[in-house]
């Protein structure tokens, strides 16, 4: 029933909106806002409704309030008013319908202003300041023959114009940077927040003005960093110099407001901030380009076991043995509980205080276990910052296996401080050798040796532990950092290769993969994926139950991001799952062979295919992320075509699974190619667009690429005059007859492209 008048309300706008002529655009920009308005409020309300409660649904006073604060927008804008407007419109219509029963929230009023004050004044002059800097840098520049401060400076500004690079920090990220970093001839720069952190390496590319900008500085500069010495101050005195009272904040600020006009909004908020997104690493990058990828690792395929799960219990030579088989159970009771309960605190107790009782005689045979389960009671019962529920679900099992075996000849409680600090090393180095760089199992032992030491404070007299369990070797790696994805053409491999080495699980594993890169589900909602909670029929779309965060109780619009082919695999295991509770298990026993088997056999061959040790299942989803982002822009920017990689798209994609997509983005009247953001992070199940880039789209660089070459078209020339400026010391002569004659246009123009080459060939010869 809200469906239905939901629907009924959108397509009379919509009918509005198509009525209105096209000569009157800025009366159809002002509709389709108020269209776009209505669709985020209606998924507010539907994110609030119950599907299966009957109707009217009555929402209480604080459901409504949080419908009126929790907007997208920043208070007391535009957008703010707009959408509390469209937000009150929605429920007096759902009321009048007897969808809901609800207060309506009192309408919200712009509140007067003066037309003409001091701030809107300086705003005013600002503008004309602009524009008239932005005529002098690209019509005149240089004047005269250019220092270093010059280049850097222009280079900055150019920088944020035509590369789209806003960061805060811009300046002092460019002072830092070494001629190696910079390279010559690659087109592109990597800034870094951190002067280690390669991972959080962001790949800027630059336009033809950028570049060539770029390689005049190099020529110049005698030092190892072209930008020694660039900071705020400097740029703002350089403007100064040149006669513009305007700061670098005012002229960031206003390229922001300029670039905003076609490079979607929730990008630029995102590059504006810091750097905090990641770019796809090198490494992938080189990967992907070069095509065919093979595994090429030892791993002959591995036969299909049975899927049994009571396996004997190995002989016992030693008791370790027991306190690890324990340790096992216990660990497998609390993912149990974690995931199949809400109240999950009380559980987890539960479950552990039943497993406590029934062990007692085992648990007191062993220091490390007494203290381990002592360590999980008060975690549980008070859970401290930095462990949350299902940080301690997911890491109490692997590290206290290997600290009740490293324990097992000598406890702790006979050990000196100096002697726990080689112990902490001692598996820190083992795990490091077993996973390669992820480093986390620092982060694993803190908390329990932080308790150890609050408990047994005449054990760390001197504080040579707690010193230890503050330093850097405790810090270990996020594992939200992973700049490595998989291209549609990958996928389609990587699945031709499961089924010819996993025939028995093919369907299943593929089925997984599938729903994780064409449909962004995280493997908790694959594992849980309910038979009941499908709509089927050409319309497919999945309600997710339960997810990691409210916003993850998401519709998916399976019939538009996912192609048909994955559809019929998936419906053809509906027709199998008809009579069970969920798609893929129905007994304890399927689901340990899913959990068992199947998902750590998709990961291993993920790494070993791809040859790449950072790929996890959770890569598939980010995958997903960065692949809509591509399929959203590659109808509306043609240029995006020749900066994907050569083998991109899926052999898989038909013409009516492209139609479906684009129709996904024209329902609701989401603007396609703008705040159709909101649609990838709405099938993500993020609360905001914002966290979809910053953590999950990594080909950010490749959107803005295309909007470069875009621009370069129009702007390709500079005068000879201004070359002749820009490289003082060259040989002007030779340049002109043998190396840019062909590349000259009319009346002594230059193609800025042709400068670009050239300069790059002096930067490489010096």
């Amino acid at each position: 029933m809200f469906e239905q008048v939901i629907i009924e309300y959108i397509e009379k706008l919509q009918a509005h909106l198509n009525s209105i002529p096209e000569e009157k655009p800025k009366a159809r920009i002002r509709f389709e806002q108020k269209l776009r308005f209505t669709a985020e409020c209606t998924e507010a309300i539907r994110n609030l409704l119950s599907p299966m409660e009957e109707y009217p649904i009555a929402l209480e006073q604080m459901q409504v309030k949080k419908l009126e604060t929790e907007t997208p927008y920043s208070r007391y804008t535009e957008s703010y008013y707009g959408y509390h407007g469209q937000l009150i419109i929605l429920l007096q219509l759902l009321n009048k319908k007897k969808v809901i029963i609800s207060a309506i929230p009192e309408k919200y009023d712009k509140p007067k202003r003066d037309i003409v004050t001091k701030s809107s004044v300086r705003h005013i002059h600002e503008h004309s300041q602009f524009y008239e800097l932005l005529g002098k840098l690209y019509s005149k520049f240089p004047e005269k023959a250019c220092n270093i401060i010059d280049l850097q400076c222009v280079f900055l500004f150019v920088l944020m114009r035509e590369s789209f690079c806003f960061f805060p920090d811009l300046p002092a990220l460019l002072s830092g940077l070494t001629d190696d970093e910079i390279g010559a001839g690659t087109g592109e720069l990597y800034l870094s927040a951190t002067k280690d952190a390669d991972k959080r390496n962001i790949r800027i590319p630059l336009s033809d003005r950028g570049q060539t900008i770029l390689n005049a500085l190099m020529l110049q500069n005698n030092h190892n960093k072209p930008f020694h010495g660039l900071n705020t101050a400097l740029f703002n005195s350089w403007l100064k110099s040149m006669g513009f009272d305007m700061p670098f904040l005012a002229v960031r600020n206003l390229l922001i407001n300029r670039t905003s006009l076609f490079l979607p909004p929730f990008i630029i908020a995102v590059m504006s901030n810091n750097l905090s997104f990641t770019s796809i690493s090198p490494e992938c990058r080189k990967r992907i380009y070069t095509g065919t990828v093979k595994p090429q690792r030892s791993a002959s395929p591995r036969k299909n076991r049975k899927k049994v799960v009571n396996v004997s219990v190995q002989q016992q030579h030693f008791l370790v043995s027991e306190h690890i088989t324990f340790i096992k159970t216990l660990s497998s009771e609390m993912h149990k509980a974690y995931r199949n309960n809400r109240r999950k605190t009380a559980q987890l107790q539960s479950n552990i205080e039943k497993l406590y009782n029934k062990n007692h005689g085992l648990i007191s045979t062993n220091e490390t276990l007494c203290l381990l389960t002592d360590w999980l009671f008060d975690l549980i019962r008070k859970p401290k910052k930095g462990s949350s529920l299902g940080t301690i679900v997911t890491y109490f099992g692997p590290f206290a296996r290997v600290l009740i075996y490293e324990t097992r000849s000598r406890p702790l409680s006979h050990m000196k401080s100096s002697e726990i600090i080689e112990l902490i090393e001692k598996i820190i180095n083992q795990d490091i050798l077993k996973n390669g760089n992820k480093k986390n199992m620092g982060r694993r032992l803190k908390s329990f040796f932080r308790y150890y030491i609050i408990r047994f404070t005449h054990k760390d007299p001197n504080g040579e532990i707690s010193d230890y369990l503050g330093s850097s070797e405790m810090r270990g790696t996020s594992s939200e950092t992973r700049t490595g994805i998989i291209t549609p053409h990958e996928f389609d491999m990587f699945i031709n290769y499961i089924n010819d080495t996993y025939p028995e699980d093919a369907q299943t594993m593929t089925l997984c993969s599938a729903l994780a890169f064409w449909g962004g589900m995280r493997r908790s909602e694959i594992e849980l994926f309910r038979v009941d909670r499908i709509q089927p029929g050409s319309h497919m779309i999945y309600r997710v139950p339960e997810s990691k965060t409210s916003s993850g109780r998401r519709p998916m619009q399976l019939w538009a991001i996912m192609p048909e082919h994955y559809r019929n695999i998936l419906i053809d295991e509906l027709q199998k799952a008809e009579k069970r509770k969920y798609l893929l298990w129905e007994d304890d026993e399927e689901r340990y062979y899913l959990n068992a088997e199947i998902f750590p056999n998709i990961i291993r061959e993920l790494k070993n295919f791809f040859q790449d040790d950072e790929l996890v299942f959770h890569s598939l989803r980010h995958s997903f992320a960065s692949n809509m982002l591509i399929r959203m822009f590659k109808g509306k920017l043609p240029e995006l075509a020749g900066i994907l990689p050569p083998k991109y798209e899926s052999g898989k994609i038909t013409i009516a699974d492209e139609e479906n997509f684009r129709q996904l983005f024209k329902q609701e009247s989401y603007t396609y190619g703008t705040d159709s953001l909101w649609r990838i992070s709405e099938q993500l199940g993020h609360i905001s667009p914002e966290i979809s880039i910053q953590s999950y789209i990594h080909i950010i660089d490749w959107i803005t690429e295309a909007f470069i070459k875009k621009q370069d078209k129009n702007e390709t020339i500079i005068s000879y005059q201004q070359f002749l400026r820009l490289f003082p010391d060259t040989d002007h002569g030779v340049f002109r007859q043998k190396i840019l004659q062909t590349g000259l246009v009319e009346k002594g123009k230059i193609r800025l492209s042709n400068v670009r080459k050239w300069s790059e060939k002096r930067i490489r010869e010096r």
